[in-house]
């Protein structure tokens, strides 16, 4: 039976259900309990004298053969002092009531719960065991007699195979094969574990490889077959068309063409327009009736020097030098019209080009260093025109290099001459072609360059270089000036008609070049 008794050792109340119960100090209660405080102190251990007895600082006891632990201040407490916290002061009488009457009320309450909910008897436990072990063992037997894919596709899989061996029995091995690829391409890689199917998988594929190489010949057949119809449709439907994928290719490459040479043409023509401008407004600077009249003199003197001259060399050697100073006169003007001041580069070289000619007596060698320079010119007027056309100068600068490469260990003036007309005529191509006359300018150029490579003589090579030079230089007229350009190209070749001699051709074509830049400075 339930009761409430008081520790004997605290006084703290204990519900006691059964037998005996711990208090919360550790005291034991009921039939088992320890000796309370008052026993342990009035029974001391036996044996022992007084002075060596071991007694608890807590609650008096004797602990000498006891278990016992020394706190902190050297004192001995038994097991149960050592565990709890320092007891709470006693109670008072109506406190002690309080409480015992409290504790009355909560042992009822668990009672009344433990009614409520009883605890299951055995029968029940080994009722809901059986259930469990039902249930798992009906989870095995369904996972172990449950049908596999064998036994859910064999009817499929045998089915199959009948129609390929009978489409295989009747002659029909390109619709057996297929039929054989089918149930191969189902079953896959499936590990089957029924040994009927393997048997028949492997006489399967079997009879797709027996099929496949009968049906070879019939299958390749219809696919040339089916290629053939296709490249016909495809030849119709163009023929159909009126043009090929090729032709379209053509006239989308010609249609960029033709854009890309209409928006050169475009800029050619905006380039030239605001050319036109600046040589407007340059034509009626003093500057320029300057150089103008120093051209016009240029060519009085030429003419006068060459009609009283007897010598072709002098005559060659003059016709240089004009050219040299002509084009020296138009590089400035192409510089000032550019907005690039070029005038004292131009006087520098033909400054030096000068002291070099008056220490100079073979008519031969004068040429040579007046060729020099001009094709030099050509290098300040490709630098002049830089800031549209920075191509101009590298090609320049390289064609340089290469004429001079060649010319290091040659002591030959006719090679020279023809080295240097030949050098000045590739950067006339390129200053004509920048000026948008490329095709002009390749149709004079190609021919003398194929020319040129079964020419053995310099003479003749430097002929043909002046008259090309005169050419590019004609080219760069404008439209309306087509008719004096004309007119300076035939009376050059006229001038050399019936001669036999290549130095006359050369003084003929070197005044056709002498004729050009003058009309180039004067005709702005």
């Amino acid at each position: 039976m339930d009761r409430i008794v008081a520790c004997p050792t605290c006084g703290t109340p204990v519900h006691l259900c059964g037998v005996s119960a711990r208090c919360v100090c550790g005291t034991v209660v009921g039939a088992l309990a320890a000796p309370t405080t008052s026993q342990a102190r009035s029974t001391p251990a036996r044996g022992v004298a007084a002075a060596n007895r071991k007694v608890c600082a807590g609650c008096g006891a004797d602990v000498t053969f006891s278990q016992r632990v020394r706190d902190a201040s050297g004192q001995f407490r038994c097991a149960g002092c050592a565990d709890v916290k320092p007891l709470p002061p006693p109670l008072r009488e109506t406190e002690t009531i309080e409480t015992l009457e409290a504790l009355q009320n909560l042992s009822h309450k668990t009672i009344i719960a433990r009614k409520a909910y009883p605890r299951p008897s055995s029968s029940t436990l080994i009722a809901c065991a059986s259930v469990a072990v039902l249930v798992l063992l009906g989870s095995a037997i369904f996972y172990i007699t449950r049908p596999t894919w064998d036994d859910l596709n064999a009817d499929f899989i045998h089915q199959c195979k009948k129609e390929a061996d009978s489409l295989a029995a009747h002659a029909h091995p390109k619709e057996a094969y297929f039929k054989y690829k089918e149930l191969v391409d189902f079953v896959h890689d499936r590990p089957l574990t029924n040994p009927l199917l393997q048997d028949d998988m492997a006489a399967v594929k079997h009879s797709m490889r027996r099929s496949y190489a009968l049906a070879v010949p019939q299958i390749q057949q219809e696919e040339a077959a089916a290629r053939a119809r296709a490249e016909a449709q495809r030849i119709e439907a163009a023929r159909l068309d009126g043009v090929t994928r090729e032709e379209e290719v053509a006239r989308a490459r010609a249609r960029e063409l033709a854009g890309q040479r209409a928006a050169i043409e475009r800029e050619v023509a905006r380039q030239q327009a605001e050319l036109q401008k600046k040589i407007q407004a340059f034509t009626r600077s003093p500057e320029y009736r300057r150089w103008c009249a120093e051209a016009d003199r240029i060519v009085a003197a030429f003419d006068s020097r060459l009609a009283a001259e007897d010598s072709a060399y002098r005559g060659m050697s003059e016709g240089a030098h004009t050219a040299r100073d002509l084009l020296a006169i138009l590089v400035k003007i192409e510089g000032r019209l550019r907005g690039v001041d070029v005038v004292d580069a131009v006087d520098s070289l033909t400054q030096s080009s000068d002291r070099v000619l008056a220490l100079e007596d073979s008519a031969k060698r004068a040429t040579y260093e007046n060729d020099q320079a001009f094709f030099r010119l050509l290098g300040i007027w490709c630098r002049a025109t830089s800031a549209k056309h920075p191509e101009l100068a590298t090609a320049f600068s390289e064609e340089q290099k290469s004429t001079t490469s060649r010319l290091v260990a040659d002591d030959s003036a006719p090679r020279a001459i023809s080295e240097y007309t030949g050098a000045s005529m590739r950067m006339l191509k390129l200053i004509v072609s920048a000026h948008g006359h490329s095709d002009q300018a390749s149709k004079i150029v190609t021919p003398v360059e194929s020319e040129e490579l079964f020419e053995d003589s310099a003479w003749r090579a430097a002929a043909q270089h002046r008259q090309a030079n005169m050419q590019l230089l004609l080219a760069l007229f404008p439209a309306e000036k087509a008719r004096e350009a004309a007119s300076i190209q035939l009376s050059a070749i006229r001038s050399v008609i019936g001669d036999s001699s290549a130095m006359q051709d050369d003084i003929g074509y070197q005044r056709g070049v002498i004729a050009s830049l003058h009309g180039l400075i004067v005709q702005r």
